[in-house]
């Protein structure tokens, strides 16, 4: 790498970078001065009602959140930061990009650069470390704004569950080791053991869109049933065994196969409550559930921290134990989601560059490198909200690298995907690889 060609390439950004990393950072931190306004008077409570349409619903899900999860602070940080931010950081990465090298013929440059007794390779390297060093230095930014501004609001905000690893690890040794009274320090019972199952059904289900399309299942509806079942699951069966008829429609089972159907709601109900003897006799069906999703065991203590103080006594947990797992944000959770966002900025910077180099001479590329960034962010939005009409929508989207990204913060193995890294990377990589070996070949105009 030259450093010459470094600092001046820096030097000639640099005013760039500060305006528009003021206007995204800025944008952040103002914005979310507003969270406690949506959470006051009720507002969310009355916007339920639009969002029960499933457009609106697979629309909202393009952002990462759905109406529950707006309500906490870092599920409004993912919807804002997606609608706005994300997609102005990247207008300015693509257009540092695409005049990194563009700009040497449009300004009749070239001439003295490429005179030089430095390598075509070396100014390739040189120029891009100046895209990377500044896409580093916006993500980093943004990820402080963002924790400045959490840490504004985060009195006027709700806690919300927030299960590390590391705190994970340390509640099933707990669980393992005073496996006698686990029962009683998460007061379960027959009725909240039929909660448990019910919920744990429910996010396998969630989980399994493919299972939920083959078997001809309306989801909307199995939500509903699974809701029902958990309220009073002995109830629930018996509700089938006296009018099947109704339930059968919900399977497309057809009247000639009702004995059939019968059978197969007795050997549920039988499998249901062998399970919950099960459960009150060995402590790994529990440790199952909460290994799936930790909030199904947790989610009790939600209303304030004497709820578990009893927890925390017969399990010899840490004192502080409840504030580590129920906050108001998670420094980690943020990290991640920002890790996914430099991911982003450097792909699409990488793409654009590559671009640049592979239109004619002198021609300025900065109008369609915007008009990449634009067609990539809506169809990861229309997909998203297509998908929850026809799930197989879904993966047109992921021509997109917004789609790439994921913001699903609330789900128990949140974390950096390797897939989704492998996909960024490789995107980046190939992209800059292809990119330097055009330059390198390429007649340049001077």
């Amino acid at each position: 790498m030259n450093l010459t060609i470094y600092s001046m390439e820096m030097r000639r950004n640099f005013r760039s970078f500060l305006i528009w990393t003021a206007s995204v950072c800025g944008i952040l931190f103002f914005g979310m001065l507003f969270y406690p306004v949506i959470n006051a008077d009720g507002l969310l409570v009355q916007l339920d009602p639009l969002f029960e349409n499933t457009m609106m619903k697979g629309l909202l899900s393009a952002f990462g959140a759905d109406i529950s999860s707006l309500g906490s602070l870092t599920g409004f940080y993912v919807t804002y930061n997606s609608i706005y931010n994300v997609l102005l950081a990247c207008i300015f990465v693509s257009t540092v990009a695409a005049n990194l090298l563009a700009k040497e013929e449009a300004e009749k440059t070239a001439e003295f650069l490429y005179t030089r007794p430095v390598s075509r390779r070396t100014v390739f390297i040189s120029k891009s470390a100046v895209l990377l060093t500044y896409v580093t230095a916006l993500s980093l930014l943004y990820f402080l704004t963002g924790i400045m501004a959490m840490e504004f609001v985060k009195k006027e905000s709700t806690t919300a569950l927030f299960v590390s690893p590391r705190n994970k690890a340390v509640l099933a040794d707990a669980i393992k080791t005073h496996s006698e009274v686990i029962y009683e320090a998460f007061d379960l019972d027959d009725e909240s053991f039929g909660k448990l199952a019910l919920s744990y059904a429910a996010g396998m289900l969630a989980g399994n869109r493919e299972k939920v399309d083959e078997m001809d299942l309306d989801p909307a509806a199995m939500s509903g049933l699974l809701e029902e079942a958990g309220k009073d699951p002995d109830r629930f069966f018996s509700a089938v065994l006296d009018n099947p008829d109704l339930y059968m429609s919900l399977f497309s089972f057809p009247q000639e196969r009702k004995e059939e159907f019968l059978d197969n709601v007795r050997k549920e109900m039988e499998e249901y409550k062998s399970m919950k003897e099960d459960f009150f006799q060995s402590p790994e069906l529990l440790l199952l559930f909460f290994d799936t999703d930790p909030s199904l065991i947790l989610d009790r203590f939600s209303e304030s921290e004497s709820s578990m103080d009893k927890a925390i006594e017969l399990l010899d947990l840490p004192g502080d134990f409840y504030s580590k797992i129920y906050k108001a944000y998670s420094v980690r959770v943020l990290l991640i989601l920002n890790l996914y966002i430099f991911l982003l900025l450097l792909s699409m910077g990488s793409l654009v560059l590559l671009m640049s180099l592979l239109v004619k001479r002198g021609r300025s590329v900065l109008g369609a490198s915007l008009g990449i960034v634009f067609f990539f962010y809506f169809i990861n939005s229309l997909s998203s909200a297509a998908s929850a009409l026809s799930p197989a929508v879904k993966l047109i989207g992921f021509v997109s690298p917004f789609t790439w990204m994921d913001s699903g913060f609330s789900a128990p193995s949140y974390g950096l995907r390797w897939w989704r890294v492998a996909l960024f990377l490789g995107t980046s990589v190939l992209s800059l690889l292809l990119s330097c070996r055009i330059f390198r070949k390429k007649d340049i105009l001077i």
